[in-house]
């Protein structure tokens, strides 16, 4: 069993500046070639199971309430659905001024005309459009942070289903045909009715649900209002437009996303990780030479120019396809025998890519390298007690869930190392 690892230590780990890189050690064996020339450097790729005891992707470290974005969707990729769910509080209360000039509360306004305003990402949309989408009356009491598409209400206390699942919903509001030629604001008309109706705080099932009609489709909201005209009972004549952002506005999906995976996956919409777990004792791990015969060394013996795992992209599920760039990261993994792996805390950052990497670049079949030259410096400096740099890490993005689609890659990766050895050192 691995040695246990406390996060006092952890903690410590934390303080210290990550190496840039390993001196060789002097050789305490006699006999023995020596490697040819001064300084040899070479390259070795590293099949998983020299190095790698365990990895696994866990997602539900993020949901749609945590995100400034909302999706809508239908049978985009053949298989993704979504909804918007939005609930708007209207003013009980206007300002007007009465035939004298003093300014007064009117606290019985009478809403009758409005429009909802909807600010649409072209650029992380799958169309430029023209696209149709419909706005809808709720129907059901929801509860906006834990509202699924087939729940309503998921919280400790209650499980509660819609009786339509995506949300159940009654009249149709408005219909409203989307392009990028129109800067990006797709609008709603709203009748005295639903206004009314949203006034109504005692209509527990009050909101509305937005869907996309046209079949093969996603796309990205950034943002909601609603401009309602109210009516003032104090003075008939007076007209006072008033803009609401909602309290409460989430999206729901199907299908829906897995909590674990035995491929690695990050980010996305649930804020993908994935947990590696390297061997122990990796500083004696046994590195071949190129072209010498019956040459060995071992990896504490090596100047580490350049690790990197080599993750190999494969497709996620249908629909989850990143729409946007991702920067994945490692980071150092404070494992603890009383937590469990998901829960585990994360330190210092182990290494990653230099920038953001597009869409493209996910969906294809070059490996992706995330480099670790300076952690894995660290691994095969820890000579004596092998804890002090814990042997784990977690994938991740640089930024968490800025993406509704994530990526995904096969298990096991290979870990590519080039590595530099002196003359000085002799050879096993």
């Amino acid at each position: 069993m691995r040695p246990t690892r406390t996060l006092a230590r952890h903690a410590a780990l934390l303080m210290l500046p990550l190496l840039a890189a390993c001196g060789e050690e002097s050789p305490t064996e006699a006999g023995g070639p020596l490697l040819p020339g001064e300084v040899r450097s070479f390259e070795v790729i590293l099949e998983p199971s020299r190095y790698l005891v365990s990895d696994t992707a866990f997602s539900g470290f993020a949901d749609a309430f945590d995100v400034n974005y909302f999706v809508v969707a239908n049978a985009f990729d053949d298989a993704l659905n979504a909804h918007m769910l939005t609930r708007f509080d209207m003013p009980v209360a206007i300002s007007v001024r009465d035939n004298a000039g003093v300014l007064r509360q009117d606290s019985a306004p009478i809403y009758f005309a409005g429009e909802v305003i909807f600010l649409v990402d072209s650029i992380r949309s799958s169309s430029k459009g023209p696209l149709e989408l419909e706005l809808m009356r709720l129907d059901e009491p929801w509860h906006a942070p834990s509202a699924t598409w087939a729940l309503r209400v998921d919280t400790p206390g209650a499980r509660l289903p819609w009786t339509v699942p995506g949300g159940t919903t009654s009249t149709r509001i408005d219909t409203s045909t989307w392009s990028s030629s129109q800067k990006d604001t797709l609008r709603f008309a709203v009748d005295s009715a639903t206004l009314a109706a949203w006034a109504d705080t005692a209509n527990k099932g009050r909101g509305s649900l937005l869907r996309l009609l046209d079949p093969g489709e996603r796309v990205r909201i950034t943002e909601v209002s609603l401009r309602a005209d109210a009516r003032s009972t104090i003075d008939p004549d007076t007209v006072v437009t008033v803009t609401i952002r909602p309290p409460a506005t989430t999206f729901v999906w199907d299908p829906p996303i897995p909590a674990t995976s035995d491929a690695l996956r990050l980010g996305g919409i649930t804020a993908w990780r994935s947990f590696l777990t390297l061997k122990p004792r990796l500083d004696t791990l046994n590195l071949p030479c190129p072209d010498v015969p019956n040459c060995t060394v071992q990896l504490r013996e090596v100047t580490i120019n350049h690790a990197a795992l080599l993750l190999e992209p494969e497709v996620p599920q249908p629909g989850f396809a990143p729409e946007d760039s991702i920067q994945p990261i490692a980071r150092i993994l404070l494992e603890s025998d009383d937590v469990p792996l998901i829960r585990s805390l994360l330190g210092g950052v182990a290494g990653g890519t230099s920038a953001p990497l597009p869409p493209a670049r996910f969906v294809g079949t070059q490996p992706i390298e995330l480099p670790l030259t300076d952690y894995l410096t660290q691994i095969a400096a820890d000579t004596v007690s092998a804890t002090m740099v814990p042997p784990a890490i977690a994938l991740l993005p640089g930024v968490q869930s800025a993406t509704f689609g994530y990526a995904a890659f096969r298990s096991a990766p290979r870990l590519r190392l080039v590595v530099s050895v002196a003359s000085e050192l002799q050879l096993r």
